[in-house]
């Protein structure tokens, strides 16, 4: 692999790991959420796509989210974005994410539809209409 790739993907890695860890650490975070991201679905079921997406998430401040996941095309991709809240329950992600063919680090985009469960837990519905579009599952633990 290309020496200078490598050079940002590591970059855009240990950004994504410092965010983390200080957004566990800041006592100042609010609405911290931790996230456990689960399957999907993709339209395209002629593609192959990996439908088991797991990985971990944070978000904090109720609005900035960093974390990664087993992703697609099977690798791991390490994102962070911003969550702009249209309602309590809707939202739109904007961001970046590491691991897909055709960049380095690409833009990503998804509308999130959060379920509350019950007391700190959430349910996140994640829909994005790349390739087809796909709804990955996710599973919040808000302190």
């Amino acid at each position: 692999m290309n020496p200078r790739l490598v050079f940002w993907i590591d970059l855009v890695t240990a950004l994504g790991a410092s965010a983390l860890l200080w957004a566990m650490l800041s006592p100042k975070a609010e609405a911290a959420e931790l996230i456990l991201h689960g399957p999907s679905h993709h339209f395209d079921s002629q593609a192959g796509y990996n439908n088991q997406n797991f990985g971990l998430g944070y978000a904090f401040d109720n609005n900035i989210v960093v974390g990664a996941y087993d992703n697609s095309i099977r690798r791991t991709s390490v994102y962070a974005g911003y969550v702009l809240r249209l309602t309590e329950h809707v939202g739109i992600l904007a961001g970046v994410a590491t691991g897909y063919e055709k960049m380095p680090v690409q833009p990503a985009a998804l509308l999130i539809f959060t379920a509350p469960i019950t007391g700190h837990w959430l349910l996140h519905f994640n829909v994005a209409p790349v390739k087809g579009g796909f709804i990955n599952l996710s599973l919040g633990y808000r302190r």
